[in-house]
């Protein structure tokens, strides 16, 4: 526990490294630029997205801890809303949030990592955590409450969402896999280690994936996450059709009331021309 909570104010004193600042400006700047470079899904809604720049912001929380994580967060999507042609709407600092919450979560999840045993559940249970905080709740309740041209439900929102993060969550483990490790090398043979850097972290086993004892239960993880997964699915999908039929009979009540409000209207006219009531009139 004093381990964890030790993590906090050696992230914090990596600021006063202008290393640390100088690495963390080049990965902010890759971060746009991969943001910018988005592959969009249509059969899962007109703004759904996938991104890879989550790979720039994990990579900070790797090797600077949660508080520079979290900071560089802030500034990608500061940067990046004023920087990029992709943004739209007005800026909303809820969203700003979201990524202040996933560089923290990276943060936390990666500083000082062993590359061993524990490495790949560490690298699941981050995803795991940053989709159903950050991605499934915080952003898609954030669009709903701001969006006022959706005829959507919240819930109705997360079906969608939770079969795109389902999609995506092998392949961005896949990708953090693969990636933290080779950076974390080449910026220990670049640089050498920080002077807060945990001396008992391996640096770089070559035998990471060729002999994984854990690998049993890491699909034990995999296969409870696509089951909770599925289970969400299948609860959003139940509420979807229920919000559906709801909308769709609130519109045929809205209906009703429109055709008689017109009979009574046109009631109204007949009446006002038996008396000899004008339109003017009647108005008044």
């Amino acid at each position: 526990m004093k381990s964890f909570l030790s993590m906090f104010p050696r992230s914090l004193k990596e600021l006063k490294s202008v290393r640390c600042l100088t690495v963390t400006a080049m990965l902010i700047a890759l971060d746009i630029a991969i943001k910018i470079v988005t592959i969009p899904v249509p059969a899962l809604g007109s703004n759904m997205k996938i991104s890879f720049a989550f790979l720039a912001l994990a990579s900070v929380g790797m090797l600077y801890g949660p508080v520079v994580g979290a900071i560089a967060g802030v500034v990608c999507d500061l940067v990046g809303y004023f920087a990029t042609t992709q943004s739209f709407g007005a800026f909303d600092i809820r969203f700003t949030l979201v990524e202040l919450l996933a560089g923290f979560i990276y943060g936390m999840c990666f500083y000082n990592i062993k590359f061993n045993k524990t490495f790949i559940p560490r690298v699941i249970l981050s995803k795991v955590i940053v989709i159903i905080v950050c991605n499934l709740f915080l952003t898609t309740y954030f669009v709903y409450t701001v969006s006022s041209a959706t005829s959507e439900g919240f819930w109705a929102m997360i079906p969608p969402k939770i079969l795109k993060n389902l999609v995506q969550l092998p392949v961005d483990v896949f990708l953090l896999c693969v990636v933290l490790p080779i950076v974390k090398k080449a910026y220990i043979s670049t640089f050498g280690k920080s002077k807060y850097y945990d001396a008992g972290t391996s640096d770089y086993p070559n035998e990471l994936f060729k002999s994984y004892k854990g690998f049993r239960a890491v699909m034990l993880i995999v296969a409870l996450t696509l089951i909770g997964l599925a289970v969400s699915i299948t609860y959003g999908v139940a509420l979807n059709e229920r919000y559906t039929t709801h909308v769709s009979n609130q519109k045929k009540t809205l209906a009703a009331y429109d055709e008689q409000l017109d009979e009574i209207k046109a009631q109204l006219a007949q009446i006002n021309e038996k008396l000899g009531i004008t339109a003017d009139e009647a108005d008044e």
